[in-house]
């Protein structure tokens, strides 16, 4: 059934089609939001997110157009904040990375390379992955390449550089990861 029939059928009282809108919406924008994000774990929060702000208006407003047609605005305009706050986080993490990497000289202690591997094998033990992280930027990978090497987003490498750090330097402060 079409969605602004079944958006009608639900303001004349039919709870039925107010349970098959609301799963027909789940399903089309689940589809609309995969061809422009390809992230399973970002598409399930947008679109709940877009459902739940839908759930919550689609009672008080008065449509211009089609309550489809507000329905996907709400969408689009949620994957546009989405692809904003997506490019400010990847360029700020370049940005600390880009930064870090200027600060670090790798070669000043003859005891410090030791103590770092030392304290990596530690990491590993702990998570592997975060070891493989910063093994990988030690070794000069950029983001991306990290990003598609282990399958993460890019706010997930920030995570877990940001995790792993943590680690790292408490080990190197004390010699040992608590």
């Amino acid at each position: 059934m079409e969605i602004n029939t079944l958006y009608k059928n639900v303001l004349n009282g039919d709870k039925n089609s107010e349970n098959i809108l609301f799963k027909e919406l789940y399903v089309r924008f689940s589809l609309f939001a995969f061809q422009r994000i390809r992230n399973e774990g970002d598409i399930e929060e947008i679109v709940q997110d877009t459902m739940l702000t839908i759930i919550n208006n689609y009672r008080e407003i008065n449509f211009e157009t089609s309550f489809s047609a507000w329905a996907y605005n709400v969408l689009i305009n949620k994957i546009r904040n989405y692809n904003r706050k997506k490019r400010a986080v990847r360029k700020y993490i370049r940005e600390d990375l880009d930064n870090t990497e200027k600060h670090m000289d790798w070669g000043a202690d003859p005891i410090f390379v030791p103590k770092l591997l030392d304290c990596l094998r530690q990491i590993l033990v702990i998570n592997k992955r975060y070891a493989r992280v910063l093994n990988l930027k030690f070794q000069g990978y950029d983001t991306d390449f990290i990003c598609k090497k282990l399958n993460i987003s890019i706010n997930n490498l920030y995570v877990i550089i940001s995790r792993a750090r943590s680690l790292l330097q408490e080990c190197l402060d004390r010699g040992e990861i608590s």
